[in-house]
């Protein structure tokens, strides 16, 4: 199946999917501490989330929240193991959790 995406793209997509529903500037800042910032700049990642909307591999929620789209889950399936994704989306859940509480990290 063609996605005619580029391959950061599929990492974009996987840290979308990790920390969904989110802000496109929430993405950005999850990004920093990923392979993405040393390929994309703050205003090359929104261009790039825009992007992927457009194609429809990202929806936004009616709060302007980005989601993964259907069309996205066979080519983050490719880029990022199911269990791996898994406990990454479990820790990241329980970092935000501590920091809505206050409790630091």
């Amino acid at each position: 199946m063609p996605w005619n995406v580029a391959p950061i793209d599929s990492a974009l997509l996987s840290l979308v999917q990790l920390i969904q529903p989110a802000q496109s500037e929430r993405v950005y800042l999850e990004s920093r501490d990923t392979i993405l910032s040393e390929f994309l700049n703050r205003k090359q990642l929104l261009r790039s989330l825009d992007r992927l909307e457009r194609a429809g591999f990202l929806l936004r929620s009616s709060d302007g929240l980005f989601v993964v789209a259907p069309k996205s889950y066979a080519l983050v399936g490719r880029s990022l193991d199911q269990k791996e994704r898994d406990k990454a989306r479990l820790l990241f859940l329980n970092r935000k959790r501590y920091e809505e509480f206050g409790l630091g990290a």
